[in-house]
């Protein structure tokens, strides 16, 4: 009988963890060291230091084996690849202070996760580093350097393919600003100007139609902006005579130079966290700022967590087997990616962990490939048994509370996470995995079904199972056997006939891509062969969650908005006229109000009841806010102590405003009174669906 070869890559991680010898941080430096301002409430005093982490990795270690490139980088006298990475580390001033708990909280293109008060009172230590090798300089942001790998001393080169959408006309782009990597905070692989007769520029209205070419002689790798076409040459610049419409997608394939070896990231992260966790001092003697005066760290564990592309980091730090330390223990007890659906493309050459996909875009880049899992499943369309957790036995798996809105159903394959890969049956989950989906919320977290609260109280509930073994609530989402998670065809989905409020049921279709015989798509590593494309009759089958005959979502964890609804949330939402039109908004949702009197709807025959119909007075919609908060507190979803809670908010005159669908809703707050206002973007009549009100650009928070 044949050894599961997961296991034997767990064993033998386990057997040569501990023959890293001097490896990982060698020296930590303080650049700065602020008192944190306190609220008046806080028990704790605070203070954040700024500094950065010098490390290096043996090339023949088996736990950095898998990163790419690793043995092309430069080695220094020790025969070590060295990096660097920023860190922002908030602890108790007096360490015997804290409960001993490091919460890692993992940057989002190099910006620091905003530090949440609530948790200061909880004495917490707080941590985030540069993991982003790409991100530059600017705005605060936490940054990694790792080098640049080489062929025998000599330049390596090879085919980069970016898709570029803009949200208004255009004549210069970056070379790294696709749909989710513009702004100025991407660095882009420089072009081999060179070889431009080699390099391809295509442009389409949506992903499935045909890729029309543009003429070489009107595209040039050239900065415009201030001058005609084609402008300044630049090896980092795109520039297209007459400019880059807003909507269709453009598509470039073309010769970069110069890959970095990005897979440090893990390195880095699993090495700082090991630092601060166990080492009383440097390699220079000086001492860790977490570490009490007889050098030992009062730190019992860790979390890392992460939102959005770095939830997605976290899927790919477990998944690729960087959670094992030097002395064979956990790095990470626990872990949150949350909004994560795919894993992040940051151990490929020519890697762009920046870069997303979407309905309307990207449908070719990495990140989307199996395991969705935790546990190890059968993966029908590649015919691989493949899990995200399968590098770890059993005792040494962390803790995993996976959390969803709803846009990652639509755009990033969230079903697969508890299906099997055709859709047709319910995963069980391991014991050591809870996931949580909230119900009827986009992406972001905010708009006008937000799910704060819920975040925050299950974070704490994820403390307590780490440092306690204190089981959080039971998994909470929509699934086949309960009728909810059903196809996203209208058919199925139940979605009523709300005016001008039109269900496509258009959703990231779950292709299988080949990627090229380099390319390992188990652990998303190796070299791409550009350009990709999909494999025919292959493809991974995607669920949604069903709505009631309001249209919200009746699976998951219902929200205040969703128990005493205002409207209809959605975790969708539908490009607007000139930005591709009728395709999914990005990462965006959507909110219909319903209307005030019974009256107002009948005039419009929307079949949803009025607020008049559902709550009387705004007291009677005060007590469904409080019913609906107490039935989370219940449940372990919310906390009793949050500030301000959700329920006070409804006595007050409240006005919420949606960051990225632009909905403004007012509750009026004299009694006997209900009126909503939803104020949109406007709109030529006749189009479909709600306005998308989303720069088309927008980039996961």
């Amino acid at each position: 009988m044949k050894t599961p070869l997961r296991f034997c890559l767990a064993l033998f991680i386990a057997v040569t963890a501990g023959s890293r010898g001097e490896a990982g941080i060698v020296r930590i430096e303080i650049t700065s060291r602020e008192a944190l301002p306190g609220n008046g409430t806080v028990a704790i005093a605070y203070e954040t230091l700024r500094g950065r982490a010098y490390g290096e990795v043996d090339p023949k270690d088996p736990l950095d084996a898998v990163v790419q490139d690793l043995a092309l980088a430069p080695t220094n006298a020790r025969g070590r690849v060295e990096y660097a990475t920023d860190f922002v580390l908030t602890k108790p001033v007096d360490m015997t202070r804290t409960n001993g708990l490091l919460f890692y909280g993992v940057p989002n293109r190099g910006a620091v996760p905003a530090f949440d008060p609530a948790f200061q009172t909880r004495g917490y230590v707080f941590l985030a580093s540069g993991w982003q090798g790409d991100v530059l300089a600017g705005g605060r942001r936490v940054l990694l350097s790792v080098p640049v790998a080489t062929q025998g001393g000599q330049t390596i080169t090879g085919d980069v393919r970016t898709e570029y959408v803009v949200a208004r006309p255009t004549i210069t782009l970056g070379l790294e600003e696709g749909p989710y990597t513009g702004g100025g905070s991407h660095a882009p692989y420089e072009a081999v100007v060179e070889q431009k007769g080699k390099a391809v520029l295509t442009r389409r209205a949506r992903a499935e139609d045909p890729k029309e070419r543009v003429p070489d002689a009107d595209w040039a790798f050239s900065d415009a902006r201030n001058r005609a076409f084609p402008g300044q040459p630049s090896a980092r610049h795109l520039s297209l005579r007459g400019g880059f419409e807003p909507g269709v997608i453009y598509e470039l394939v073309y010769t970069a130079r110069n890959p970095l070896v990005l897979g440090l990231g893990f390195s880095a992260t699993r090495d700082l966290v090991t630092f601060f966790r166990h080492e009383a001092k440097d390699s220079s003697g000086f001492a860790n700022p977490l570490a009490l005066a007889n050098g030992a760290v009062p730190l019992r564990a860790a979390v890392m967590v992460g939102v959005s592309q770095s939830g997605n980091f976290i899927r790919s730090f477990l998944q690729l087997g960087f959670n094992v330390d030097a002395q064979h223990g956990m790095v990470f007890e626990g872990a949150n990616p949350d909004v994560a659906g795919k894993r992040t493309i940051l151990n490929v050459r020519f890697a762009a962990p920046g870069a997303g996909t979407s309905q309307h875009e990207g449908h070719l880049a990495p990140g989307h490939e199996a395991p969705f899992s935790w546990a190890p499943e059968l993966d029908e369309v590649t015919g691989q048994r493949l899990g995200l957790l399968e590098r770890y036995p059993v005792g040494q798996q962390p803790k995993i509370m996976q959390t969803f809105s709803s846009t990652e159903y639509w755009q990033y394959f969230a079903s697969l996470s508890t299906t099997d890969s055709l859709g047709r049956r319910d995963l069980a989950l391991p014991e050591n995995v809870r996931i949580y989906h909230f119900a009827g919320t986009q992406h972001s977290g905010a708009g006008a079904n937000p799910s704060t609260d819920l975040r925050r109280a299950l974070l704490i509930a994820l403390e307590r199972w780490v440092l306690e073994n204190q089981s959080p609530p039971p998994s909470r989402y929509p699934t086949i056997r309960e009728g909810t998670l059903v196809s996203p065809n209208p058919a199925t989905f139940g979605w009523p006939a709300i005016p001008g409020a039109n269900y496509t049921g258009l959703f990231n279709p779950g292709l299988l891509v080949d990627f090229g015989p380099q390319f390992n798509r188990r652990d998303e590593s190796g070299v791409m062969a550009e350009p990709t494309k999909p494999v025919p009759g292959r493809a991974y089958t995607v669920l949604v969650p069903k709505v009631n005959t309001d249209g919200n979502e009746v699976g998951g964890i219902q929200t205040v908005a969703q128990q005493a609804p205002l409207g209809t949330y959605t975790g969708w939402s539908l490009r607007g006229p000139g930005a591709g039109e009728g395709d999914l908004g990005g990462l965006n949702g959507a909110f219909f109000p319903f209307k005030r009197t019974k009256a107002e709807r009948e005039a419009v025959n929307d079949p949803r009841p009025s607020l008049e119909e559902r709550y009387r007075d705004h007291d009677g919609y005060v007590a469904a806010v409080k019913t609906a908060t107490e039935r989370l507190v219940a449940a372990g979803w919310a906390v009793s102590d949050d500030e301000p809670p959700q329920a006070a908010r409804a006595t007050q005159t409240a006005t919420k405003t949606g960051e990225t669908n632009r909905v403004v809703m007012v509750l009026v707050a004299p009694k006997r009174k209900i009126m909503t206002r939803a104020r949109r973007p406007r709109r030529p009549s006749g189009t479909r669906g709600p306005a998308s009100t989303s720069d088309p650009t927008i980039r996961p928070d």
